[in-house]
């Protein structure tokens, strides 16, 4: 490559670090509060609340009286007749048209358990479907995480690779220096221009993938614009426990367990008996008394008992049920494998993390090290102690020893950050 092209790199770099200027910073609890306010899970769960409440008051309502306002008018081909005729007295004949226009008024007093077994069902059905989208929700949370720490790490990289750059280009300049002088050659000169071009091509590719990600983050936002950059804050001293049984997914699952039971419950409250009263009151022709060919008023009302009997001999109750308990049993066996699932990924997050704490201490150490070491090499080139190619092992031993700390920091907080995720109960 030459200077026009180094030209045009570091034009490219600029224009990006002065794109920069004015974004705004966005921390990890603010991304996730924007993926989870942006979900459409979110707006469903407030629709399967507003209509969970609204069912239960339609279920509720079961207690209410129940009024209908019905009408007929009917013609027979035959009719009620007395076979005898009485002298001077007129045998009453029945219409062979009728009509009649009635109130109907049922009121439940009691129907075995029906109604309080819907109320359950329709709060498990709510129950199973938030849970559902609040697993949704944590995965979209998850993946969140991912790419925010995935900018982070290429942010990391640009920075750390823009302060190799530029202790490069200052060597550069006194490599010409030394060049003139007659102290080095031509070679030393390229050794640190290949070099400063190499770390040129990490930056530019750094740039590309953390532009990727930022737009793919941006739309799980809903963000209008990339004009935001990642903060990470330092790594926290531990991440508290949490009940794993609280997890959407369990929770998921022990909101079908209840209605599978609800179900059952449903199942025997039909097969008790049921008892209401009734008033059934109208107008027509002809009412109560058959033998009246005039309009009148009628009413009736009484008290009603229902007993089913069928499932004494169709068992259809009793199937239905074994059927549920089979699912039941199934939905614990899927409950018992889930939390062994999350148990495991505690377990691996945790020790991810210990060893990554490990690892950070005796990062720390080398670097401080490579620091020195690196002063005392920058002294030694100057004075023609040591070679160019010695001199640029030093600081590309530096660089690696930096770099590796910053990427083990940013895997450390991911991975409190994955775990915080995994107790997440919201």
């Amino acid at each position: 490559m030459n200077k026009t092209g180094i030209i045009k790199i570091t034009i490219f770099l600029l224009v990006s670090a002065n794109g920069m200027f004015g974004q705004i910073d966005l921390s990890l609890p603010d991304c996730l509060a924007k993926v989870r306010s942006s979900a459409g899970a979110s707006r469903q769960i407030d629709l399967v609340q507003q209509t969970a409440d609204l069912n239960q008051k339609v279920v509720s309502r079961n207690y209410w009286p129940q009024a209908s306002i019905g009408g007929k008018a009917t013609w027979q081909s035959d009719v009620t007749s007395l076979p005898i005729d009485i002298p001077n007295f007129m045998v009453p004949t029945v219409p062979q048209d009728q009509y009649a226009a009635t109130l109907d008024v049922s009121q439940p007093i009691y129907d075995g358990g029906v109604t309080q077994a819907l109320k359950q069902i329709r709060t498990a059905e709510s129950d199973l479907k938030i849970n559902q989208l609040e697993s949704e929700i944590l995965n979209s949370e998850r993946q969140a995480i991912d790419l925010f720490f995935q900018m982070a790490l290429q942010k990391n990289i640009i920075a750390n690779t823009t302060f190799l750059k530029n202790q490069l280009q200052t060597s550069l300049k006194q490599a010409e220096d030394l060049l003139e002088a007659g102290v080095l050659d031509k070679g030393d000169v390229s050794s640190i221009r290949v070099k400063l071009y190499e770390a040129n091509q990490k930056i530019i590719e750094a740039t590309y993938h953390l532009s990727t990600a930022k737009k793919s983050l941006a739309n799980m936002m809903q963000h209008p614009d990339t004009l935001f950059t990642v903060v990470v804050g330092r790594p926290s001293d531990r991440v508290k426990s949490a009940a794993l049984e609280n997890r959407p997914e369990i929770k998921a699952i022990m909101a079908r367990k209840d209605l599978l039971l609800a179900q059952s419950r449903l199942n025997d409250a039909k097969v008790r008996p049921s008892m209401g009263a009734f008033i059934n009151a109208g107008y027509g022709r002809p009412g109560l008394n058959f033998l009246a060919n005039s309009f009148d008023w009628f009413a009736l009302g009484g008290v009603k008992l229902t007993l089913p009997i069928d499932h004494f001999y169709s068992k259809k109750t009793e199937m239905q049920n074994q059927i549920n308990e089979l699912q039941i049993e199934s939905s614990n066996l899927s409950r018992k494998d889930l939390l062994h699932q999350f148990e495991r990924l505690e377990f691996q997050y945790r020790d991810e993390i210990e060893k990554l704490e490990s690892w950070i201490r005796e990062d720390r150490n080398i670097v401080e090290l490579r620091e020195g070491i690196q002063s005392i090499s920058d002294a030694k080139w100057k004075a023609g102690i040591i070679t160019t190619t010695e001199y640029l092992a030093t600081v590309t031993d530096l660089n690696i020893a930096q770099e590796r700390l910053a990427s083990h920091e940013n895997i450390l907080t991911k991975m409190q950050a994955l775990l915080t995720n995994l107790y997440s109960t919201k």
